[in-house]
């Protein structure tokens, strides 16, 4: 169960940052 917990945390928290580069990505643009 420790194992599950850990590998869901990280998952969670790598889709988080994907999800806000990608916002940023869209709202801020680079020019």
């Amino acid at each position: 169960m420790q194992r599950y917990g850990v590998a869901n945390t990280l998952m969670y928290c790598s889709y988080t940052a994907g999800v806000v580069a990608l916002s940023r990505f869209y709202f801020y643009p680079l020019y």
